[in-house]
């Protein structure tokens, strides 16, 4: 009936008052594969066009599926559109004025086969849920409906509310926080389009004064998947969830059997996580649990690498994957908690240009890169995968000498004045002879001297360095004897435990690494290259 665009011929005015005797009867002759729900058979027409306000609703944007309309949003009369669905519920979103209600806020979006979301969402609810319909709503669904990112589909959540990020009007209500948010993405299969305008599906954004005036933010993604819809031949740039400048100890992730495979990606991993500076917490605010990733590539040049605000380049490196990297440059303490996950066939490779000054570590499938890392990796699964690296070609060819003289100089800027004293001592006429022989001693010295470090492993890339030196060390210390002797160690002598907590470490628990592997060029670029490998 609502393919029919019935409303455009007829006009209703449907009472609760009706009398069922003097309805319209109709029956679906569709099949149930088309229709998505069991066909109905004589069935009253009237009740498809009362209005359906609900903060549940249906979607289903494939053919015979959803119609957007004022009816639109239960199980047997899906909409056909995210963006549309949104303006249908029940209970308006929160405001500034609005947070002392008491009654929480719930809005959940099923998909119906297929979901399409083209414009960019946020919500200041309570709980945001996404999700696929199940047998108990629909007896033909399917273990995980499908989530479409189109080109300009994306999600934002803050920890602060955006009347605190964004005036509105002429009141400030920026001292007013918004109610703690759960999001939950639960038995989905997300999938994005490689003509993708938008850089990330899911986005977590730290506030700068979100201690005081910021709110709780938990993320669930529970019986989910990941894919491209389209072949491999063309990578876009794209993250699953990317966080915007950190990650807060006001947030949460949970990513629970989860399903990645077959995508290729540029310029990112798939998941990028900062964490905030200093933190200090026991608290795992990052769980991977029964999680696989198959078939994932990730291809970036050392230029798309960012450095961390407020870290020196040589305190840590700049850590690249292609399926998870964590980097936690200032971490006091810090528990991260990887469990029972697979990694098959994933591929990090990354070009580094003539010029690259910093250190870099590249993981084929994860990358963890911080200080007092408390990192626990149990019953991992690291098969096939590769981590790879090449050289930039540089823009112009020179003679034999000019291309190691000038690139190993360009790459050591420590000898940018040895440059300028040979350019200057060729100039001369007199001692050739000698001139030669300081050229080529200075040229091998350039040659041997390692001002840069590319660590590469095949399937995990671990960096972990203590915690600080002098004061930093002993507040480090001082915190976590304050943090035990309320645990009820008062009486006892706890130096033996605070010093064995105030060392990171990394464990590997009943783990399989098995036929990663490295690949990195050698050539007249890599020269003056420490280069370090790991399978």
């Amino acid at each position: 009936m609502n393919i029919l665009n019935i409303r455009t011929h007829i006009l209703f005015d449907i009472t609760t008052f009706t009398n069922s005797d003097n309805a319209m009867f109709g029956t679906e002759y569709k099949l149930i594969d088309e229709l998505y729900h069991i066909p109905l058979i004589d069935y009253n027409l009237l009740e498809r066009y009362i209005n359906y306000p609900n903060n549940t609703m249906y979607v289903s944007s494939r053919k015979w599926g959803g119609v957007d309309t004022e009816e639109c949003g239960d199980v047997n009369s899906t909409c056909n559109s995210f963006e549309h669905s949104v303006l249908k519920q029940t209970t308006p979103d929160r405001t500034p004025t609005n947070l002392q209600s008491g009654q929480q806020i719930v809005y959940r979006y099923i998909s119906v086969y297929e979901m399409h979301m083209n414009q960019p969402s946020r919500t200041e609810a309570d709980i945001f849920m996404l999700g696929g319909a199940t047998t108990d709503e629909i007896s033909v669904a399917t273990e995980g409906e499908s989530v479409y990112f189109d080109s300009n589909g994306e999600m934002k959540f803050s920890d602060q509310a955006y009347w605190q990020i964004k005036k509105m009007g002429r009141i400030d209500y920026s001292s007013i926080k918004g109610v703690n948010q759960k999001v939950l993405f639960h038995q989905i299969n997300i999938v994005n389009l490689t003509t993708k305008q938008t850089q990330y599906v899911l986005k977590l954004v730290r506030t700068k004064d979100y201690f005081d005036k910021g709110r709780n933010l938990d993320l669930m993604i529970e019986n989910c998947s990941f894919t491209q819809n389209n072949t491999l031949d063309k990578a876009i740039n794209l993250s699953l969830l990317r966080i915007e400048q950190f990650l807060s100890l006001r947030m949460n992730i949970s990513i629970f059997n989860f399903k990645g495979y077959n995508a290729s990606i540029e310029g990112t991993g798939l998941i990028e996580i900062n964490y905030e500076p200093d933190v200090f917490t026991w608290v795992n605010h990052l769980n991977f649990v029964n999680c696989s990733f198959t078939n994932i590539i990730s291809i970036m040049t050392a230029k798309e690498l960012k450095d961390i605000i407020g870290e020196k380049d040589d305190e840590q490196p700049l850590g690249v994957a292609s399926i998870l990297n964590v980097r936690s440059g200032s971490a006091k303490i810090l528990p991260i908690y990887i469990y029972d996950c697979q990694f098959d066939q994933c591929k990090c490779s990354v070009e580094i240009p003539a010029k690259e000054r910093r250190q870099i570590g590249v993981g084929g499938a994860i990358a963890f890169c911080g200080k007092t890392l408390l990192l626990t990796l149990e019953h991992l699964k690291l098969i096939n995968c590769s981590g790879n690296m090449t050289f930039a070609q540089p823009k112009s060819q020179y003679s034999s000498y000019g291309q190691i003289n000038g690139n190993e100089n360009e790459l050591n800027p420590q000898n940018d004045n040895q440059q300028l004293f040979l350019q200057q001592y060729s100039k001369s006429k007199t001692n050739n002879h000698l001139n030669q022989k300081v050229q080529k001693k200075m040229v091998s010295n350039v040659v041997k001297k390692v001002n840069y470090q590319i660590e590469v492993a095949g399937g995990a890339y671990v960096s972990l360095t203590g915690g600080g030196r002098g004061e930093e060390r002993f507040i480090a210390k001082k915190s976590l004897s304050e943090y035990v002797r309320k645990q009820g160690g008062k009486a006892e002598d706890i130096s033996h435990i605070v010093d064995d907590m105030s060392r990171p470490w990394v464990t590997f628990d009943i783990c399989i690494i098995s036929w990663c592997n490295t690949s990195v060029p050698v050539n007249k670029f890599a020269s003056s290259f420490k280069i370090n490998q790991s399978y």
